[in-house]
């Protein structure tokens, strides 16, 4: 059940040493005292009939001894039968006049998920005139467990749709299995599975054939050290999660990181300070741009118990970590942090926030770098049970999360569903490719940026290494992109994406080409822009032309022709200026850039040099471009 039994050292301890407000005063001396604490050890070691039996004992003895009953109500509780526990509780309470057993009453009908019935039981002992008398935390905790009664109600009462399915025995054994993490491809699944008390990393790769996860296998990385919480990147080839107790490490629990080198995860690293302390860093999600990283810590300052902290990766380091703030983080734990592929999505568990109780799901998003009141997720996806945390895979739809619920293969499982339409991120794509030599096909190393075309802020970056070529970028959904790749023995090459007219749904694969700067290679710049039949650059394509300033000076030999071209509407006279104009003013601005004029040419085609179709909208697209051409190396 979400609130633990009710503590019997705090029943003792709350009886013996005149804590409580009896009107019966059943104190230290009362002749029940010694059966009732023989009660509870039998209680503690599990000999439940000899429990009974004490407690009946101990009535007999002192009828009026209030602790007896609440023990007895303890046992009911546990033992499912929720009247038996409640009549327990309302006797206890009748015997002493004692507000506790109004709370403790409250405990049992939330457990039992009575939420109407527990927040009646928490307001009664609220506005009992002995209240003020209880503990200033007890207090503490009716007042919220009473607003929480109320708003856990409402929450039964709008249940949100909820299939989850079993990932299979491929993935969960009788084990438990935990803290799911998926790339944004959604071929690997990563998890951790507790064997024996020790944690290891596990890794499945989907299987497009049979629609099912393959059977995973333990990481190469797994020590005698626990390794759980794993996070991957974007492409999967870095993962991030925590290890405790290590003698590398700042502190009880670290933030570690390894990378796949020819099928082989790397030793685990430890990251450095300021990220890692002394303090607890836990739950690490690497956020899909790989540039900033969310985790939970006790370090301090914080609101509360387990704060959410992020991290910026600047220079090959990750910065000072930033605390969320109190909108997110409460005086509370919140943990588990998971950001969507959208950057602006973050899912975490919290038992600071009103939910159900421990630790509920609960939702946030950023909205001009400030985030929004954190949202529950709602019946049935919290539980009177701790959830886990979930991830949400790139579209939106599908979530995984871990359960103890009845049906599984034992233990915590994990499983997948299809997340309510109110809870879902905007959908997101990514951007898969390999470059090659143009000429040999050999893959070569190159930068990769992603730049959004609004902002003109790098919201990605990759580098491939020779003789794998290969990358993968997250494209956050909703937003136009520039992608630039870039060796310097070649001419670049550009592209543009645009998430804001198309659908997030389908992935873009590529396979880019390079060039050498040799004689006659040329390079449509695909981000130049204009406004229809205009000839004045939009300032989105200065981005693009900066990048062409900077091969021209990394080539300080490289003369070039700037060729304007058009599709065929229009009368071909005034296309063919205005692709003059284009070109034109495409080569005025290097000038201004400080490109020597000799080392530049325009030129315009009009309609003459067509790539595509005119006879479609996309074709028609394609012939619209600006390009340029090596004439001397």
């Amino acid at each position: 059940m979400k609130y633990k039994s009710i503590s019997i050292c705090l029943l003792v301890l709350w009886s013996l040493l005149g804590c409580s407000v009896s009107k019966a005063q059943p104190n230290k001396d009362s002749k029940a005292v010694p059966i009732y604490l023989e009660a509870t050890q039998a209680y503690r070691a599990g000999d439940i009939p000899k429990a009974f039996s004490l407690c009946d004992k101990a009535i007999k003895k002192d009828p009026n001894f209030a602790s007896t009953y609440s023990l007895k109500g303890t046992i009911y509780e546990q033992q499912g039968k929720l009247s038996e526990s409640i009549n327990m509780f309302e006797t206890a309470f009748s015997k002493s006049d004692d507000p506790k057993y109004l709370y403790f009453m409250g405990d049992v009908y939330y457990g039992f998920q009575k939420y109407d019935e527990a927040a009646k039981s928490y307001k009664r002992s609220l506005d009992h005139p002995k209240f003020s008398k209880m503990r200033s935390g007890t207090q503490q905790k009716a007042k919220f467990k009473y607003k929480q009664s109320l708003f856990a109600s409402e929450l039964a009462k709008n249940p949100v749709p909820f299939k989850p399915v079993n990932l299979g025995k491929n993935v969960n054994t009788e084990q438990n299995e935990y803290f799911p993490g998926v790339s944004i491809d959604q071929n690997y699944l990563f998890f951790t599975r507790l064997v024996g008390g020790q944690e290891d990393l596990y890794r499945s790769i989907w299987d497009s054939t049979s629609k099912s996860w393959k059977l995973a296998t333990p990481l190469s990385l797994n020590t005698r050290t626990n390794e759980g919480t794993v996070s991957p990147t974007a492409d999967g080839k870095y993962i991030f999660f925590t290890m405790c107790h290590t003698p590398q490490g700042f502190g009880s629990c670290d933030i570690f990181f390894s990378r796949i080198e020819n099928g082989i995860w790397t030793k685990p690293m430890l990251l450095d300070r300021p990220l890692n302390t002394p303090g607890y860093e836990t739950q690490p999600c690497i956020a899909a741009d790989g540039k900033t990283i969310y985790f939970s810590s006790s370090r301090k300052p914080s609101y509360g118990g387990m704060d959410i902290f992020k991290s910026e990766f600047v220079d090959g380091k990750f910065q000072e970590p930033v605390n969320l703030g109190p909108t997110v983080n409460t005086k509370g734990n919140e943990q588990a942090p998971f950001i969507h592929a959208d950057g602006r999505t973050m899912y975490f568990i919290s038992d600071g926030h009103l939910g159900l109780g421990a630790n509920d799901i609960f939702i946030t998003r950023l909205f001009n770098d400030t985030w929004s009141k954190p949202l529950n997720l709602g019946v049935p996806i919290n539980t009177p049970k701790n959830e886990l945390g979930i991830i949400v895979e790139r579209t939106g739809e599908t979530a995984y999360y871990t359960s103890d619920r009845e049906g599984g293969m034992g233990g915590q499982d994990l499983y997948s569903f299809t997340l309510p339409e109110q809870f879902r991120p905007i959908p997101s794509s990514y951007l898969s490719g390999i470059v090659l030599d143009a000429i040999t096909r050999d893959k070569l190393s190159s930068e990769i940026e992603l730049i959004d075309l609004e902002t003109g802020k790098e919201v990605a970056h990759a580098t491939t290494k020779d003789k794998e070529g290969t990358f993968l970028i997250a494209l956050p959904g909703n937003r136009d992109y520039l992608l630039n790749v870039n060796n310097t023995n070649y001419l670049f090459y550009s592209d543009n994406f645009s998430l804001t007219q198309t659908s997030a749904d389908k992935p873009f694969q590529l396979e880019i080409l390079l060039n050498k700067p040799k004689v006659g290679e040329s390079v449509v710049l695909k981000n130049i822009f204009f406004d229809t039949d205009k000839f004045d650059l939009k300032t989105a394509s200065t981005i693009e032309l900066d990048r062409l300033v900077n091969l021209l000076n990394r080539f300080p030999n490289l003369k070039i022709e700037i060729g304007g071209h058009t599709d065929n509407v229009g009368t071909e006279s005034a296309n063919l200026t205005l692709s003059k104009n284009r070109a034109k003013a495409v080569m005025d601005y290097l000038i201004s850039k400080g490109i020597r004029a000799e080392r530049l040419s325009s030129k315009g085609y009009g309609e003459r040099k067509p790539i595509a179709s005119n006879e479609t909208a996309e074709g028609r697209a394609q012939n619209r471009r600006t390009e340029f051409k090596v004439v001397s190396n």
